[in-house]
């Protein structure tokens, strides 16, 4: 009697069901240029509000806001901060330009 492969391989109980909830409010910074703008945000909003994750081995820092009216992204527009990704795509650019002989020192 062949019930299929679920049934055959639960013996016809349910599955354990495992949840949990993803804070996808959260930012990947490097920490040139915004490690001043964290001190900034946390004296005006409070470290208590905040939450930072550095890493100073890999130059790293996850940010967010634990404030329910105020999220992560209008304290990085307020405070002019960049994102891990920005940050990489800017220094790729930065890098690009001798190659393509548009670089122009200030």
């Amino acid at each position: 009697m062949n019930r299929g492969l679920i049934a055959d391989a639960t013996e016809g109980a349910v599955p354990p069901l495992t949840t949990t909830t993803i804070d996808l409010d959260r930012r990947l910074l490097c920490h040139d240029f915004n490690l001043k703008r964290l001190k900034d945000i946390c004296a005006k909003y409070g470290s208590h509000n905040l939450h930072i994750e550095w890493d100073r081995g890999e130059c790293l820092v996850l940010f967010g806001s634990l404030m329910p009216d105020v999220s992560t992204d209008t304290l990085m527009a307020e405070f002019e901060m960049e994102t891990m990704y920005d940050y990489l795509q800017r220094s790729r650019r930065s890098c690009q330009q001798p190659i393509e002989g548009t670089y122009r020192p200030r």
